[in-house]
Formats: C-alpha cells, structure tokens, sequence
C-alpha cells in the first residue's frame, strides 16, 4: 500500500519536473551515483496509431522532424504504439554497462546502433515470458545497454500496449523510463537483494504457519482472518517486487500483472475484515463501524472495476481507499484503548511501526539520504513489527476473553435457576391451555372428516368423465400416427428424388469443369502450331502491311496461349491436395522476388522486406508462393510513369493471434474507387483498361481461399496501394472444401 501511495505522489509531481532537451549528458559521477537516471527530459516521442511503422522509416533524416518532446506531448489513448527517441552522452573516459527500464509496456523493441551506425533490435515486454526477456527480474522490464567512452548514442524504444493495464498507462510509462547505472541496479536487484527479502519472506511465513497453527487449536475466526491477512500481505510484497513472476508465474506475465493490481484492494478488504474483527468497533466504538462497512462494500467494487478494465481509476481508488482505511483504523484503537479495551493498544502500536517503517522507506526512495539497512529496508521492518504486534495482540486478546468467559459463565449459572423457576410457571399455563386446544382441534377434525367423504364422491364422478375423454384422446391419437406415417413416405421419396438432382447436378459441374481444362489443353497444341507459323511467315513475307496482320495475330495468339494457361492453373488450384509443411516466410519472399527480376519495371523498382516477429508457420509452399508472386507483380508493374517520386513495394509480416498478416504496399498509380469493387473478379473491366488477362488477383483469391485465409484490398488511392493477406498459422488438416467451379464464375 505505501509503495502504491508512493507512486501516486510521484505520477503526481513528475510533470513538473520535466523540461525539454536535446539530450541527456551523463560523465563518470553520473555512473557512480547511488539512484537510476531520469531519461524524461531527454525523450522525444512520434505515435503509431497503425502498428506499422518499421525502424528504417524511423531513423530516416526525413522522419526525425515528427518526434516532439515528450513535456508537449499529449498521450493519446487511441494509440497502441509509441516510438521513443533519446541521445545519451558519455562524456566520461570509461565505457558504461547499464540497464534501461521501460513500466507497463506489453511489448516492446529497443533498437540500438553498432560501431558501424547499424541498429540492431532486443525483445522484451510485461507480455514476454520471463525466460525470453534478455534480463530476467520480475519486476521492472530491462534491457542491457553499453555505452562507450565519450561517445553519442541515439536509441529507439517501440512501445506497443495492447492491454488495458498497459492501455491506461502509456503516459505513466513513457515518463517514467530509466537508466540504472550497473551499480545501482546490483544494489536494487542483485544477491544481497534477494537475500535481505528472502530473510524478509522467511520470517512472515513462520510467522504465518505459527498464527495458523493457533487458529487450529483455538478455532477462533479473529486468528482465520489474521492468517487470511497475512497472507495477502506475503502476495502484495512478493508481487510487486516480482518475485511471484520469477518462482511461478514464468510463462503467464498478464496473470502476474493482474495480481499485482488487484491484490492492493484485496489486502485492504482483508486489513479491515482483520481490524473490525480484533477492535470490535460495535462494542467501544460504535460511531465508527458504519465506515468501515462502506469500505467492506466499496473494495470489492475497485476490484471489479478493475478486472472489467477500469485499471487506472481502480489504482487511484485503492491508494484512496488504503489512506481513509488507516486513518480509520487508527481512529477506532484509540477509541477502543480508551473504553478499556486493552489489546487495541498492540494494534495503535503495530500501525505506527507500520507508518514509521514506509516513511524510512519514502526517504530512502526520493533522497536516498543513507545506505543503512534499516532504512533501505524500513518497509519490511515496518512490516515484520506489524505482524510481530498483532500477534501480541491476539494473546492478549484471548486472555481478555478468557477472564470475560469466566464472569459469563457465572453470570449464565444465575440466569439458568431464574429460567427453571420461570419455565416450570410456564409449563403449567402451556398444559392447561393445551388441553383446551386439544378439545377444539378434535370438533374441527370430525367437521373435516364429513367434508372429505362428500369430496371423495365428487372426485369418483370426475374420474369417470376424465376416463371417457381419455379414450376419445386415444382414437385421435390413432388417427394422427396414421397420418404421420404417410407423411413420412411423402417426404422420403421427395428427399431421395433431391438427392438424385443434387448428384446429378455435382456429376454435370465436374464434367464441365473437365471439359474447359480438355478443351483448354487441346487448342493449345493446334494454338502452338499457329505461333509458329507466325513466326516462320514473320521471317519470310517482306510485305508491310502483311507483316502489321502477322504481328497482330502473332499478339492475339500468345495472348490467347496465357488465357489458357491461366485457365488450366485455376482447373489445377480447385483440385489440388494441399502439401502442408513448416515454411520460412522471410526466405520464401525473398525466393519470391528473385524470379520477379524480368518482370517490367522490377529495376526501377526498391523492395523492403520486415519481419516483425519470428513465427512457427505450416502451408501449402505453392500456393503461399502463388499469392506473393500475383500481388507483387502487379506492385511492380502499375508504377507511375514519372521520376518525381522512387518506386517503392513493402512486404511486411506480422503475427496477431493465431494469425498471420502479410501486407504488401506500393506507391504506384493506385486502383480508382470505381474499380477497388470489381478487381478480383475474372476478366473484369478494368483488366480490360489496362490490357491485362484480369485472372492473377482472382486466382491469387482462389489461392487464399483454398488455404483458408482471405486476401482484401486495405487502401486504394492515387499513389498508394495496400493488400492485406491472412493466414492461419497452423493448419492441421488439408481442407476437404470444395473451391468454385469455372462454371461457378
């Protein structure tokens, strides 16, 4: 609770703190110092509301102009992604190994340059299992970077935050990210660390197994709640310091980041459940108890407000929640220690050590005014007497309510001789005035009983009107069952009849479909010989306008020659078996564009080919190949006539769920809004326009459809043209669909 308390504070007053610069200059003192370095006035940071900028877009000169301080940036919500800029100096003569912190960020890349200028790219993110972040401490998300002697380096961070806790606080995260010298981080997270907490932990677990062990021999509920309490408390702090992530939480980050959160309200609910229980409000402070039940109801509201995805006003509220529940608490023991209630007096005095133990805390976190153990670690003292007390307090407790069971026992002994004399006067009362009942109940019994017998007659006359209904039930029933029975004939002969048309129709559409692939296969050979016949007459008429006629047909019959082609592949795309295998996307495009290179325009064309992550993927080779090669000749080949503006073809691949996105942009001439509906359809009128068989885009269509994913056009303008390809990653079993017949089309 006070490390929550301490953060709202610095959320707070950091805006203050932040002015703008073009960098941040670090020399040997700096390195030395005993606390991270604030990175906040150096940032400069440019949104990605898309996701899909890549870092040789970034660190273009051209680029660098949109970052903007982060002191005048507003943090928009909308935005998943943000791009962070900083230069850092080391001015000193010794070369630095440091740690860079990024809070609550999903995901998240840092690019960092090489002696030749070259960046390079760590992964690491709140979402990333902790065997795959390069520094591997549940807490804080670091990455390692060098720095070498007197040297200026500029660094790129990309924060992604897909999740609502991450969503929520973006601004939180880019304000605060820090560089931790080595010697600070040893000091904050290394051996010594962990070994004052697991001393820290050791002593509130016997702590806890000791408490439990008394619950277990005096069963009284004050002990259960105490013992829930501590519990909640060994969660708080082992999460926060990320030492649940680290021991069992390895591969789950979003469930640690959930209890982190959610276990602030949980141990104010259970501090007050504990507190109302010991202190017994009602009885020596009665003023009182009406506010800690609101609390007991407002807690679990913050919780749930938390987990439907309020994270941000849910942490505000418990810090809120934490502070009135201690003022509170403090209010009602000094009431009860008042009223002579005497244990209240180990709980004024647990809270206190408590409050005194956060402040050392709170000095040593903001001033660090001193390296001494107790006050480095005067949270976890704090803490450890706060149990300690209320362990005396309990004893003293139930000592207290020994001597009270003492006095009640004596005080019950009296009142049972009272009772006696008192429950033998009313025994007499009760027998006389039960024989009166007795008298009474026994006149209504008989009146009752010539009451049934007259309904019994009734009921024998319905039962015979009730037995004649149900034999007129049962011949209409008969009559029904017949007329079912012949239905069901009707309809089985009209379903056979159906099935008979619907294999027919199938066996017709798979006769046609042979039909074009034959006939396509039998005119090329007769199509071939006129091809080469053009060619010979090509060679030997010397006519002018006979040569314009051979050079025509010549034209129309290679033309005719692709169409068949084009024919014959989408007869083979519709019938293959699909050979599903592990692929190499990236090595797959690149073998893509390598055949790409007669294709018109490919040698004023620039291609740029980004994997964002590496992914397990399992397709059908030829037909994934098929998808690229259409697309990316049409890339290539629809460039804009003009040297004004370089022809540029992104391929960019990404993973997003058990998906994979393949997007292919260019900046050529763009497809117009007119034509963007029509353009995977067979010979459509744009095909036409541009004197094109209008067939790749439809086949490249057939091609995603049979391997189950889609192809869409993303953006059609003048100048800019996106696709978008989605696959499964995995696809366990050839699909057995069957795809639409040339008839179909």
């Amino acid at each position: 609770m006070t490390k929550l308390l301490l953060s709202f504070l610095f959320l707070l007053f950091t805006p203050l703190l932040l002015l703008a610069s073009d960098g941040l200059t670090l020399g040997y003192s700096d390195f030395q110092a005993s606390k991270p370095i604030r990175l906040a006035s150096a940032i400069e940071v440019v949104s990605d509301p898309k996701g899909t900028l890549l870092i040789d877009s970034i660190i273009h000169p051209a680029f660098s102009s949109r970052f903007i301080s982060l002191a005048k940036t507003h943090i928009a919500d909308i935005s998943p992604v943000y791009w962070v800029k900083f230069t850092v100096r080391n001015t000193s003569a010794i070369a630095q190994e440091c740690k860079l912190s990024v809070p609550f960020a999903d995901y998240v890349h840092l690019y960092y340059p090489d002696n030749t200028g070259a960046y390079h790219m760590q992964f690491s993110g709140d979402m990333v299992p902790l065997n795959n972040r390069a520094v591997k401490t549940g807490k804080l998300v670091f990455f390692p970077i060098y720095l070498p002697a007197r040297s200026v380096q500029t660094f790129y961070v990309r924060c992604e935050s897909r999740n609502a806790i991450a969503q929520q606080f973006k601004s939180f995260t880019l304000r605060t990210l820090n560089i931790y010298p080595q010697p600070v981080f040893e000091e904050n997270f290394g051996t010594a660390h962990r070994i004052n907490q697991a001393l820290f932990f050791g002593a509130m677990l016997i702590m806890l197994l000791y408490n439990l062990f008394i619950f277990s021999t005096l069963k009284d509920i004050t002990y259960l709640m105490y013992v829930g309490y501590t519990c909640m408390l060994i969660t708080f702090v082992a999460s926060n310091d990320g030492f649940i992530l680290e021991l069992f939480l390895l591969n789950k980050p979003h469930l640690d980041l959930y209890i982190r959160f959610i276990s602030t309200p949980a141990l104010i609910f259970l501090y007050l459940l504990f507190s109302k229980s010991f202190l017994k409000p009602h009885q020596y402070a009665n003023r009182w108890t009406r506010p800690i039940n609101g609390l007991l109801w407002v807690l679990p509201c913050i919780m749930l407000s938390m987990c439907l995805g309020y994270w941000h006003i849910g942490r505000s509220l418990a810090i809120i929640s934490a502070i009135i529940s201690f003022l509170l608490i403090l209010i009602v023991s000094f009431k009860s220690l008042k009223e002579g209630y005497t244990p209240a007096k180990f709980f004024l005095i647990a809270n206190i050590l408590l409050i005194a133990g956060a402040t050392l805390y709170a000095i040593d976190r903001f001033f660090n005014t001193s390296q001494n153990l107790v006050i480095q670690y005067g949270l976890q003292l704090g803490i450890i007497c706060e149990v300690a007390f209320f362990s005396f307090g309990l004893a003293a407790r139930i000592n207290l309510t020994q001597l009270e069971l003492k006095d009640q026992i004596l005080e019950n002994e009296r009142l049972e001789k009272e009772k006696e004399i008192g429950l033998k006067r009313v025994i007499e009362e009760k027998n006389r005035e039960l024989e009166e009942k007795v008298i009474e109940r026994t006149a209504e019994v008989v009146h009752q009983k010539e009451e049934i017998l007259t309904q019994n007659e009734l009921l024998s006359l319905n039962y015979q009107q009730l037995e004649a209904a149900q034999q007129l039930i049962e011949k209409q029933n008969q009559a029904l069952a017949s007329a079912n029975t012949k239905l069901e004939k009707a309809v089985m002969m009209r379903t056979k009849e159906l099935q008979t048309a619907n294999e027919e129709l199938l066996k017709s559409n798979q006769e046609l479909d042979r039909f074009i692939y034959r006939t396509a296969h039998d005119i090329k050979g007769p199509l071939a010989r006129l091809i080469g016949l053009s060619h010979v007459a090509l060679l030997d008429v010397q006519d002018g306008l006979s040569l314009s006629y051979l050079e025509k047909l010549n034209f129309e019959a290679n033309y005719l020659n692709y169409i068949l082609s084009r024919l014959s592949s989408i007869y083979e795309i519709n019938h293959k078996q699909l050979a599903i295998k592990p692929i190499n996307v990236e090595e797959l495009i690149h073998r893509t564009i390598d055949q790409l290179k007669f294709v018109e325009g490919y040698s004023q064309t620039t291609l740029a080919v980004e994997v964002l992550q590496q992914v397990n993927f399992s397709s059908d080779e030829y037909l994934l190949t098929f998808i690229l090669q259409n697309l990316l000749e049409n890339a290539i080949f629809f460039q804009q006539k003009t040297n004004e503006v370089a022809h540029q073809v992104d391929i960019l691949v990404r993973k997003e769920g058990s998906s994979l996105l393949i997007f292919v942009r260019d900046n050529g001439t763009g497809i117009p809004s007119e034509e963007a509906a029509t353009i995977f359809d067979m010979f459509s009128k744009a095909a036409g326009k541009y004197k094109t068989a209008g067939m790749g885009l439809y086949m490249a269509q057939l091609c995603a459809h049979k391997l189950g994913g889609t192809i869409q056009l993303v953006k059609s303008e003048h100048g800019a043209t996106e696709f978008l390809v989605k696959l499964h990653l995995m696809i366990r079993k050839p699909t057995v669909k069957k795809w639409p017949s040339l008839l179909e089309n």
